[in-house]
C-alpha cells in the first residue's frame, strides 16, 4: 500500500494591495512555491521543497516535545532527550551525525533536529534518524555524563543573576504553569534523579512524544520529491506507531492563583547601584498586534524612543537605553518594554518613575496612521526577507507546524499564510483601545541598598518584593511537594506497567541546472555583470566587487580602502548594506526586494558619483574600524596567522600589510578619505553579481542605466596589486602573543577593575601547522578537503577545537589551527596519527568507499551550504570570478565529486607531509 501523497503548488497571493489611504498601502507579492506533502504508512508527515538552486539538502525533523510538554517533575528531561538523541543508536549512526554536524535544540513548542547534507547522504541520514527514533538505546555512561552536566548547569543557572530574573518573571507571567519554560527546572528535584530513574523518564518521553504522528520531516534543496519518498519509505518503515500509554500523557496540573498582583520589585546585591532596569509586559494583545507595536516603537524616529528619554523624571540617557520586543511562548503573546533608568531626583521615587514610564508608553502606543502603516510594511518586508530561499521557507513552515491544527496540505499552508498576512488587516484604534485599558506587569530590578532606602515607597505603591526566597515556582512549598509526589507516581507506574527516481548523480544534476541559470555580460564600460537566477526567491542579492582591497591603501594609511568601502555602503542608504575588505578585493553587499533592484542599483551609483564623507561620518567610520581591529586582535589565532603571513611575504607590500595590521599610527587621514573616494569613479575597479528571481535582460538593462555611466580610467586587465608567492624557509616559528580582555557590557555596567590574573606557568595557546597548496589548480580543492578532514578528526580528541583554513589560487597557503593546546608535540602526534590513518583508509579496499564519501561530504557541507541563500551564492560567484571564471565553484564541485580515492591519496602524500612546512606556536607554550 503506497503512502498517502498529495502534490500541491501553493501560490501566495499573486499581487494584492490593501489601500490604507490615498498615498499609503501594503503590497504583498510572492511567487509560486512548490511544496509537496505526503504521509507515510506509519503516520509521519514529510514536507518537500525541491530547489535546484541549492547544491545541498536541508533536513529538519520536528517533534512536538518541547518545554511546553514539561510537568513539574520532568523539567529538564525533554532538553536532555534532545542532547542524547544522536547517541541513542548504533555507533555507525553517531558517525553520520558527527559528519553532518546534527544540531538539536529543545524549544518552547517542540524539539528540532537539523542537518545540512550532500544529496548522496540523504538515505544514510534518514536511516540514522530512524534508528534513533525507532530503537533508541541510551548508554548508561552517556546518561550519567549528561545528567551530571545538566545538574551542574541547572544549579549554576538557578544561582545566577540571569536565572533569578528569568525564573522570577516567568513564575509571575505564566503563573498557572511556570514549569513549562526553559527557566522552570527545579534544581533540587532534578539533582535527586539517579541515572536509572532518568532512563525511565527518557523512555516515557520517547514512548509518549517521539511517535511518527507527533513528528514531521521538512526537506528542501537539491533533491527530487521521488527521491525523498523512496528514501523515507525505506528508512522509516521500522518506526511504528505506538499505542502504549505513558504517565506523561496525564492531564496537566495547574498552579492555584497567588493574587500577588502585577507590580514586582526584584532585589539583589548583583544589580547596579547606579541604574534601575524596568521591564513592562503587556499580555492581552495577540501576537500580530504585539509585532506591530514592537516594530513601530523600535523605529528610530518613534515617539517611544524619543519622548520617554526626553522625560527628565525617567532619567533615561537616550534611545540606546530603551527597547521594545514582541514574544510568543506556548501560545502566550507579550509586548515587552525595557529601559535603564538612573536614580531619580530627591523629590521623585523609583515607583513613581515606573508609573510615569507606563503612562508614557501607553501614550506612545497610540500610533498615527503613517507610523502604523510603516510598522505593518516593516513586518511584511521582514517576512519576505525570511522567505528568500527554500531553506528559510522550510524552517518557517516547520516552526508553524508545531502549533498548527490542519487536516489537508492546503489547509495547513492557508493557515500559515493567514498567520503571516493577518498584520495587514489590523487596526490601530483596536490596538490603542486594548493597550490603554490593560494593567500591565511591571518588574523593577533594584539593588538591595537602593531598595532598603525606598522600601516604604515600594510597599505603599503595591510592589511585591522578590528575592532569593520566592523567585521561582519551586520555592512555593505546596508546588514543590506536588512535584516530588508526581515524580514518585511517574516512576512507580513505569515500574508496573513507489515512483521512478531520476538516477543522475546529484553533482551532475546540480551543475546542469545551475550552469544554465547563470549568464555574464559586459556593460559598455567593460564592467562584467554576472546574473544567477534563483526561481521563487523573494529577494535579490547585489554584490559589488571593488578591486584593490587592503593592498590598495598606502603603507602609511593601511585602513584607507576599508573605510572608503564602508562609507560607500553607508552612503547608498540601502537598508542592511554591508561592506567587507580582504587582501585584494572589497565587497559591498545588500539584499533587497526584487522590485527594489533597479532603485538599489541607482542608489549605489549615486553614492559613487555624488556621495561624500562628512567629518562626523568619518569619525564614526574610524571608530568602527578601530573597534573591529581591536576585537580581531583579541583572537590569538588571528595574531598568530598575521605573524606567519608577514614572515612568508617578508620584504613585500603584503608582508608589510600583515605586519602593520594593528598599528594605529598608520591610520588614514580625513583628507585622504575625501581624495580616495573619487577613485571609485573608475569603472575598471568593478565586477557585479546579482542573484535572485530576476530576468536576465531586465538586470543587464538596469545595470547599463546605472553602473554603465561610469568611465574606465585604466586598463581592466592591468593588475591593481602585486601579490607574490610565499617564501618558505624556517620549519618552526615561535610567536609572542598578546592576551587581551574585553567585555560586551556598556561602560556603565562593565566591571570597574581589570580581571584578576592568576600566576601560572601553563599557557594554553594555539598551535598552527602550515602547508603549501598544489601547483595544479584542480588539486587545490582536494587539498583543502583533506585538511578539513584531518582537522575534524583531531577536533574529536581536543578539549577545545581544531579547524582548517583553506588555500586559494591567490594565497596558496593552507593551515590547521589547534586552539588552547597544552603541548605542541601532543598536537603534532594527533596530526601524524590521523594523517596516516586517512592514508591507510584510502589504500584499503574495504574502508576506501566510506572514507572517500566522508571527505567529500564534509567539504561540500562546509562550502556549498552557501548556495542555500542568494548572498551565499553571490559570494561563491564572486570568489570564482576572482579566480578567473564565474562558474568555477560549480566546476570544483563536479571535479571533487568525480575524484577517486587515488586522487586524494596522491595529494595527501605529496602536499600534506608528515612534517608540515612550518610549525607555529607561542613563545609561552610548551
Amino acid at each position: 500500500m503506497s503512502p498517502r501523497k498529495k502534490f500541491i503548488t501553493l501560490a501566495c497571493l499573486a499581487l494584492f494591495s490593501v489601500f490604507l489611504s490615498a498615498q499609503e498601502k501594503i503590497s504583498i507579492e510572492n511567487s509560486g512555491l512548490n511544496l509537496e506533502v505526503f504521509t507515510l504508512k506509519n503516520g509521519l508527515t514529510v514536507f518537500v521543497i525541491p530547489d535546484k538552486n541549492n547544491a545541498l539538502v536541508n533536513a529538519e525533523l520536528v517533534c512536538r516535545a518541547g518545554f511546553s510538554s514539561q510537568t513539574p517533575s520532568t523539567c529538564g528531561f525533554f532538553s536532555m532527550y534532545a542532547r542524547l538523541f544522536s547517541d541513542s543508536a548504533q555507533k555507525e549512526t553517531a558517525t553520520v551525525f558527527e559528519l553532518l554536524k546534527l544540531q538539536s535544540e529543545c524549544r518552547a513548542q517542540g524539539t528540532v533536529f537539523k542537518a545540512t547534507l550532500p544529496p548522496e547522504e540523504t538515505a544514510h541520514y534518514f536511516s540514522a534518524l530512524s534508528s534513533c527514533l525507532s530503537r533508541p538505546s541510551f548508554d548508561d555512561r552517556k546518561i550519567k555524563e549528561v545528567l551530571e552536566q545538566m545538574k551542574a548547569e541547572s544549579a549554576e543557572y538557578a544561582s545566577s543573576t540571569a536565572g533569578f530574573i528569568n525564573s522570577s518573571i516567568d513564575t509571575r507571567i505564566f503563573s498557572e504553569e511556570p514549569w513549562k519554560h526553559d527557566s522552570g527546572i527545579y534544581p533540587a528535584l532534578f539533582s535527586d534523579f539517579s541515572a536509572a530513574q532518568a532512563r525511565t523518564i527518557l523512555n516515557n518521553i520517547g514512548t509518549a512524544y517521539y511517535t511518527p504522528e507527533n513528528c514531521a520531516l521538512f526537506v528542501s534543496g537539491n533533491i527530487l520529491t521521488e527521491q525523498v519518498l523512496e528514501a523515507s519509505e525505506k528508512a522509516f518503515s521500522s518506526w511504528k506507531r505506538t499505542s502504549r500509554k505513558s504517565t506523561l500523557n496525564l492531564a496537566g496540573y495547574k498552579s492555584p492563583a497567588t493574587n500577588e498582583g502585577k507590580r514586582f520589585v526584584l532585589v539583589s546585591d548583583d544589580f547596579s547601584r547606579e541604574m534601575t532596569q524596568i521591564i513592562v509586559q503587556f499580555t492581552s494583545l495577540d501576537m500580530t498586534k504585539c509585532d506591530i507595536l514592537a516594530a513601530a516603537m523600535n523605529n528610530e524616529n518613534s515617539n517611544y524612543r524619543n519622548i520617554l528619554p526626553a522625560e527628565q523624571s525617567l532619567c533615561i540617557r537616550g534611545p540606546d537605553y530603551i527597547a521594545a520586543a514582541s514574544a510568543e511562548v506556548n501560545g502566550y503573546s507579550r509586548l515587552i518594554l525595557q529601559a535603564l533608568m538612573e536614580d531619580p531626583s530627591s523629590e521623585n521615587i523609583i515607583p513613581g518613575q515606573a508609573e510615569t514610564f507606563v503612562e508614557l508608553a501607553k501614550e506612545t502606543a497610540r500610533l498615527n496612521r503613517s507610523d502604523f502603516v510603516k510598522a505593518q510594511n516593516d513586518i511584511l518586508f521582514k517576512f519576505r526577507l525570511q522567505t528568500g530561499n527554500s531553506r528559510s521557507i522550510s524552517e518557517l513552515l516547520a516552526d508553524y507546524w508545531q502549533t498548527a491544527l490542519w487536516t489537508t496540505p492546503e489547509e495547513f499552508y492557508q493557515g500559515f499564510q493567514n498567520k503571516v498576512y493577518k498584520v495587514q488587516f489590523e487596526n490601530e484604534k483596536e490596538i490603542e483601545n486594548i493597550i490603554t485599558t490593560e494593567d500591565p506587569f511591571v518588574f523593577l530590578l533594584v539593588n538591595s541598598e537602593k531598595y532598603k532606602a525606598q522600601e516604604k515607597n515600594f510597599v505603599e505603591s503595591g510592589y511585591v518584593k522578590i528575592d532569593g526566597k520566592n523567585s521561582s515556582w519551586w520555592k512555593n512549598e505546596m508546588l514543590a511537594k506536588k512535584a516530588k509526589a508526581e515524580k514518585k507516581q511517574v516512576l512507580r507506574e513505569e515500574k508496573d506497567g513507489k515512483e521512478k527516481v531520476v538516477k543522475a548523480k546529484p553533482a551532475e544534476y546540480f551543475y546542469a541546472n545551475s550552469i544554465k541559470t547563470i549568464r555574464e555580460r559586459k556593460l559598455r564600460n567593460d564592467i562584467p555583470v554576472s546574473v544567477k537566477i534563483n526561481k521563487g526567491s523573494q529577494t535579490v542579492c547585489i554584490s559589488i566587487a571593488i578591486k584593490g582591497g587592503m593592498l590598495a591603501s598606502p603603507i602609511k594609511e593601511k585602513n584607507l580602502r576599508t573605510i572608503l568601502v564602508a562609507a560607500l555602503a553607508k552612503n547608498s542608504g540601502i537598508q542592511g548594506a554591508k561592506s567587507t575588505t580582504k587582501e585584494t578585493v572589497s565587497y559591498v553587499t545588500c539584499e533587497v526586494m526584487k522590485e527594489d533592484l533597479k532603485p538599489s542599483l541607482r542608489k549605489l551609483t549615486e553614492a559613487l558619483v555624488y556621495g561624500d564623507i562628512k567629518p562626523v561620518q568619518a569619525d564614526r567610520l574610524f571608530s568602527d574600524e578601530n573597534y573591529r581591529i581591536l576585537m580581531e586582535n583579541a583572537d590569538l589565532g588571528a595574531q598568530m596567522k598575521r605573524n606567519v603571513f608577514a614572515y612568508l611575504y617578508r620584504d613585500t607590500k603584503p608582508g608589510q600589510m600583515y605586519r602593520d595590521y594593528d598599528n594605529r599610527n598608520n591610520s588614514a587621514s580625513y583628507q585622504s578619505l575625501l581624495t580616495g573616494y573619487t577613485e571609485f569613479l573608475d569603472a575598471s575597479l568593478y565586477s557585479i553579481v546579482i542573484c535572485g528571481d530576476v530576468e536576465f535582460e531586465d538586470v543587464f538593462s538596469s545595470a547599463e542605466e546605472t553602473f554603465g555611466v561610469l568611465r574606465q580610467q585604466r586598463n581592466r586587465d592591468e593588475p591593481q596589486v602585486d601579490f607574490p608567492l610565499p617564501a618558505w624557509k624556517n620549519k618552526e616559528r615561535r610567536v609572542q602573543l598578546r592576551h587581551l580582555y574585553s567585555s560586551d557590557l556598556p561602560p556603565e555596567l562593565a566591571p570597574k577593575e581589570s580581571p584578576i590574573l592568576v600566576p601560572t606557568k601553563e599557557f594554553l595557546d594555539p598551535v598552527q601547522i602550515y602547508f603549501a597548496a598544489p601547483e595544479n589548480e584542480r588539486d587545490i580543492e582536494k587539498f583543502n578537503a583533506l585538511l578539513m578532514e584531518i582537522s575534524a578528526r583531531i577536533d574529536r580528541n581536543l578539549d577545545s577545537y581544531c579547524k582548517s583554513y583553506s588555500a586559494t589560487k591567490l594565497i596558496p597557503i593552507g593551515y590547521i589551527h589547534g586552539n588552547k593546546i597544552r603541548k605542541t608535540e601532543d598536537f603534532m602526534k594527533l596530526y601524524r596519527k590521523h594523517r596516516l590513518e586517512i592514508l591507510e583508509e584510502l589504500a584499503d579496499k574495504k574502508k576506501r568507499p566510506k572514507t572517500l564519501r566522508t571527505i567529500k561530504s564534509r567539504y561540500e557541507i562546509s562550502i556549498l551550504e552557501k548556495t542555500s541563500t542568494n548572498e551565499g551564492t553571490a559570494m561563491l560567484i564572486q570568489q570564482s570570478i576572482l579566480n578567473g571564471s564565474y562558474n568555477e565553484y560549480l566546476s570544483n564541485y563536479l571535479d571533487l565529486e568525480n575524484s577517486s580515492a587515488k586522487d586524494f591519496y596522491d595529494v595527501l602524500l605529496k602536499y600534506i607531509p608528515e612534517e608540515p612546512l612550518m610549525k607555529v606556536h607561542s613563545v609561552d607554550g610548551k
